[in-house]
């Protein structure tokens, strides 16, 4: 059931196009198609963001931004050393590395929302280049 709610995707989005469409009363194709292109283009954007984050390329700025504040700040030092249970600095970082440094988080559907709209952007430049 969840696949088929993931494969809907594309779907409502041309009926989006469609419904926009119906209510301008502009009914050209070509219309139709920059519309899908334009409603897809937040998608796709959002969805190679979070590739990057869940690929683990903004860890590293996590991690020294998470440093940078605990250096600086010692009410940060203090709530953060009371988070992780540590009872001296060298222990503190060591957690820290390990929540910030070397884990990423996942997001479950983004491998299919990143395909879709892919797929969706491929379907719309085919479409407009027989134009």
């Amino acid at each position: 059931m969840k696949k088929i709610k993931i494969f809907l995707y594309p779907i409502i989005l041309f009926f989006i196009a469609y419904i926009y469409m119906k209510a301008y009363d502009k009914s050209i194709f070509i219309n139709y198609i920059n519309i899908v292109f334009l409603a897809n283009l937040p998608v796709f954007t959002i969805s190679v963001l979070l590739y990057t984050i869940q690929k683990g390329l903004y860890s590293p700025l996590r991690y020294s931004m998470k440093r940078f504040a605990i250096f600086f700040f010692k009410e940060k030092r203090n709530k953060l050393m009371q988070e992780t249970d540590s009872k001296n600095a060298q222990e503190m970082e060591e957690k820290m590395k390990e929540k910030y440094l070397y884990s990423t988080p996942s997001f479950t559907y983004l491998k299919y929302t990143l395909l879709q709209s892919i797929g969706v952007f491929i379907i719309t430049f085919v479409i407009a280049a027989m134009y």
